[in-house]
């Protein structure tokens, strides 16, 4: 079990809004939790644009602001409601357990709608860009 569940979402939340969450704990599960909770609280577009703050308020208070990415930062919020709106669960630890590939493959899923062209230059790192491989109206639904 990774190290972010010993928080309550709350307080999960609460730590990475004010940044006192432990970096090390902000692995890539914890940056899908963020994103499905924030879902829960906001709504899609608002989600998607509060967690693009949010990680990039992280990524300067704990890094060198570098590692921010918006495309993919979005398109997470966008692939995460894709898989809540065929889910039954009513909790993230369940969404994970009933669609692994969420955790085990995220790239894949993203190199199915984005190709690696796209998804891995500059400028897809500062503004967010519509898939162009495989479209889907839930990409256009995080659009801010």
């Amino acid at each position: 079990m990774e190290e972010h569940w010993t928080l309550a979402d709350q307080n999960f939340v609460e730590a990475f809004k004010d940044c006192t969450l432990n970096p090390g704990w902000f692995t890539h599960e914890a940056h899908l939790r963020i994103g499905y909770l924030y879902i829960n609280i906001f709504g899609v577009r608002l989600a998607a644009k509060k967690l693009c703050q949010g990680i990039a308020k992280f990524d300067n208070a704990h890094g060198d602001g570098t590692k921010f990415h918006r495309t993919i930062t979005m398109a997470s919020i966008a692939i995460l409601q894709h898989f809540r709106e065929k889910s039954n669960s009513c909790n993230f630890a369940d969404l994970l357990n009933e669609y692994p590939v969420l955790k085990n493959n995220f790239k894949g899923l993203l190199l199915t709608h984005y190709s690696e062209n796209l998804i891995y230059n500059e400028e897809s790192r500062i503004f967010y860009k519509l898939p162009d491989r495989l479209p889907d109206r839930v990409f256009e639904k995080v659009n801010f």
